[in-house]
């Protein structure tokens, strides 16, 4: 969780303004505040009484990035927890109940989409339901049940 910014002291934003007149000049408070601290560019702004745009140009002119964080995305079915584990989702597991119940009574992955979209039920991501979505999700499916059968 990001340091909230403390209030600067009266004295701070006559020493930055003297002594660092501008956030380029600035690399390394710069990269503690914005990448170690993880504060945005308007509480940086707020803290030093520089411009949030002058401190968003200095970014770029420094090369000054945040590490990108791994998203990791969760197949249909299950989610994520608070502790990064995968979990089971209870309503799209019914989904994925349905869809190897269909699967199994010889419906094709097309005709399985085209089932589910017809009845305007969600995917993941609010889109429509593709086939190559349906074989995925039969695969993982077969996969589980031998994992649990040895």
């Amino acid at each position: 969780m990001p340091d909230e910014p403390r209030k600067p002291s009266p004295h701070l934003p006559v020493f930055i303004n003297h002594f660092l007149s501008k956030p380029i000049q600035n690399r390394q408070v710069l990269t503690t505040l914005f990448v170690d601290r993880q504060w945005s560019a308007g509480q940086i702004a707020q803290f030093t009484g520089w411009s949030k745009t002058s401190i968003i140009d200095a970014f770029s002119a420094l090369g000054i990035t945040r590490p990108q964080k791994q998203r990791i995305k969760s197949p249909f079915g299950w989610k994520l927890s608070d502790e990064g584990k995968l979990v089971a989702h209870i309503r799209e597991q019914k989904t994925v109940r349905k869809i190897v119940q269909l699967s199994a009574k010889g419906l094709s992955a097309t005709g399985i989409a085209k089932f589910l979209n017809e009845r305007k039920v969600p995917t993941k991501n609010r889109k429509r339901w593709e086939h190559k979505t349906i074989l995925a999700i039969l695969e993982r499916e077969s996969g589980r049940k031998k994992e649990n059968h040895v």
